[in-house]
């Protein structure tokens, strides 16, 4: 599959009707409302990741390369794109657990009315934190969900792609340069190693990212289906609602 094929084949947008307007916030509580906003979080960040893929089959770069048609030029901008494509999908992986972090969680309007206290509640979930609150709430099938999607071979490889070009270095890009194992002495009938880092060629790791967008796609779905309110979506409210609302602010 081409990335293309991902904007037919896997849609996303129904993500973004979950950003909570009046009808929400006349009738469900923080919590939800900021689980909302997540979802929201998860798919701007999932887009600009789907994007970055797509430009990497971009046949004509335009004055993004010079000189034209320069193959070592075109390499490196395709290998940018897959860094950033990277990037924005584990941003999404960090992300999705503050869906069923803000859900379950204990919060007043407060997290609505100060900014820097919902940036604070964000900063405090972890996978770990998120494991603990979830079999307090005995949300199994969340949590088995959670586990399952991050224990999965392809995420944990993509994982630590993104943890050592964040934490300890970069990758080096099959076709960008030479990169060299040994010294190109050799000593006592052995030839030294050297340092290197860890070799990918674009396009096999665009596929790998390719097959991500799809499970991630369907695992935050799941993950939407099993604890958003089924009528969260519906937009109708009611005199009632906006009394009840005006009374919880007060």
């Amino acid at each position: 599959m081409n990335a293309l094929d991902l904007y037919s084949k896997e849609d996303v947008h129904h993500w973004l009707k979950y950003s909570p307007k009046d009808p929400q916030y006349l009738k469900f509580s923080p919590n939800i409302l900021a689980a909302g906003f997540k979802i929201v979080d998860v798919y701007h960040s999932f887009c600009y990741g789907r994007q970055s893929l797509l430009f990497i089959e971009s046949k004509d770069y335009g004055e993004l390369v010079f000189p034209k048609d320069d193959n070592i030029s075109t390499l490196s901008l395709r290998a940018n794109f897959l860094l950033n494509a990277l990037a924005f999908y584990n941003y999404c992986i960090d992300i999705s657990w503050q869906v069923s972090w803000f859900f379950y969680g204990d919060y007043g309007r407060d997290i609505i009315e100060d900014n820097s206290k919902f940036a604070k509640a964000s900063t405090k979930c972890t996978f770990d934190e998120l494991n603990y609150i979830l079999t307090l709430a005995r949300d199994i099938k969340s949590r088995n969900i959670y586990r399952e999607f991050f224990n999965h071979k392809l995420t944990v490889d993509l994982r630590e792609k993104y943890n050592l070009v964040k934490h300890r270095g970069s990758l080096h890009f099959k076709g960008l340069g030479i990169q060299y194992e040994n010294i190109g002495i050799r000593i006592n009938g052995e030839t030294p190693k050297m340092l290197t880092n860890e070799v990918v060629e674009v396009d096999l790791l665009k596929d790998q990212l390719i097959k991500f967008d799809i499970m991630f796609k369907r695992y935050f779905d799941s993950l939407i289906r099993g604890i958003m309110p089924s009528d969260y979506l519906d937009n109708n409210y009611t005199l009632d609602d906006i009394l009840n609302f005006r009374n919880s602010i007060r």
